[in-house]
């Protein structure tokens, strides 16, 4: 039992279209969009990204340096990491996939900065606890008036 939950959104993909800019060069931008959306429109306190990675045989990890460092320009850091991770280029992987190399999920995160747009405000608002006892028809609070209005 964790003793507070995470309060964060997920981005599963992400992908850029090269023009008289290679990806290498746009994703930064697109990861920065992208988080500024995130933290400006929804209450959340951090954001996580998944990676795409391979495994070969004997275990070891493969990701896109070019990715990572396009993710670690915007303030995202490994939120989960192997200590046998090896940082490769896109055109490698593409020569490993022939090989039919395992694929595995690894998740970079970022939290909530002084940088980052405010978090927008909610109109919900903080309910009373809610006390249980054994007879809930002795209990005044059972009664449907006294529920919170509104």
């Amino acid at each position: 039992v964790q003793s507070c939950a995470a309060n964060f959104a997920r981005v599963l993909h992400l992908s850029v279209v090269s023009g008289e800019e290679t990806w290498q060069e746009l994703m930064p931008s697109a990861i920065f969009e992208v988080r500024k959306l995130v933290f400006g429109t929804l209450p959340v306190d951090s954001l996580r990204a998944v990676v795409l990675s391979a495994v070969d045989d004997n275990g070891k990890i493969y990701v896109d340096g070019d990715v990572e460092v396009a993710f670690e320009k915007c303030r995202f850091r490994w939120f989960q990491l192997t200590q046998s991770l090896r940082r490769t280029r896109s055109s490698v992987l593409a020569l490993q996939k022939r090989k039919k190399l395992a694929s595995r999920f690894l998740v970079l995160n970022a939290y909530r900065a002084k940088g980052d747009p405010e978090p927008p405000r909610s109109d919900i608002r903080r309910m009373t606890p809610l006390l249980l006892k054994g007879n809930a028809s002795a209990s005044p609070s059972a009664s449907p008036s006294s529920a919170p209005t509104g």
